[in-house]
């Protein structure tokens, strides 16, 4: 994959993005077969290969600059930011979204949050989108303050931006680097953005966790399932694994 910031040493969250992904895939399949030496491993199945760009179903934006020109991409060590708008992780899908929400945040008085004065309002965008096609938004805001702004100003986007299924607002007041806080407000009717893998429908919810790649989860979803199938399992446990997609296409048996 090309990535022009990453060439210009504006972005290097892609640490292995000089490593052919091929070879990626052979050191992982290494270092999993050295993890379990010892243990009775029947069969070794390849990797399952992903997309090697525009396969993320979901952005996690810093808000920075000002209100009339706000960044959003990631916060340097020395302060500078870095506007991750068009990385090419993401689909081409968010692009038009984070050109729409600049203007917005201006119409809404949504000051960017200022790490270094610890003055401003809006700290991150939480970008997500579902393979049907909906999108859920959620701003992390310090305070409640300018909610009432936000409300007012919001008809304008959704009619913009009719794609924006669920959009609330997170409140994480802490001066500290974490992405969300406890309360979430939401804006809008649908409370929780439809998924669909494998005819199987799912539901992902603000402060949720789901997987961040729709292709390989489905594939590894799918995997699970036809082992399940030919075991003698009448019960199963989906544990810390956020919207149960593991057990939610487990095959039913009478």
């Amino acid at each position: 994959m090309h990535c022009a910031l990453y060439d210009a040493n504006r972005c290097r969250s892609c640490q292995w993005l000089e490593t052919p992904y091929s070879q990626q895939l052979d050191e992982k399949q290494s270092q999993l077969v050295q993890l379990l030496t010892g243990q009775p491993v029947g069969e070794w199945l390849p990797p399952v290969a992903s997309a090697q760009q525009a396969f993320r179903n979901k952005a996690k934006m810093v808000v920075s600059g000002s209100v009339e020109r706000p960044v959003f991409g990631m916060a340097q060590r020395d302060g500078s930011a870095v506007d991750l708008s068009d990385c090419p992780l993401c689909p081409d899908s968010f692009a038009p979204v984070f050109a729409l929400l600049k203007p917005f945040i201006a119409r809404a008085g949504l000051t960017p949050y200022n790490i270094e004065r610890k003055r401003g309002e809006l700290k991150f965008l939480l970008l997500t989108e579902s393979t049907r096609g909906g999108m859920m938004l959620r701003f992390v805001l310090r305070s409640t303050q300018k909610l009432a702004q936000l409300r007012a100003a919001l008809p304008w986007l959704q009619q913009q931006l009719p794609q924006l299924r669920v959009i609330s607002v997170n409140i994480q007041p802490v001066h500290m680097a974490i992405l969300e806080g406890d309360q979430e407000i939401i804006l809008t009717t649908e409370q929780a953005l439809a998924e669909r893998f494998n005819a199987v429908p799912l539901w992902i919810r603000p402060q949720s966790f789901f997987q961040t790649n729709p292709q390989i989860a489905s594939a590894l979803y799918a995997a699970a399932r036809d082992w399940v199938r030919v075991l003698p399992v009448s019960s199963m446990w989906d544990l810390f694994s956020a919207s149960a997609g593991s057990a939610c296409i487990a095959p039913r048996r009478r």
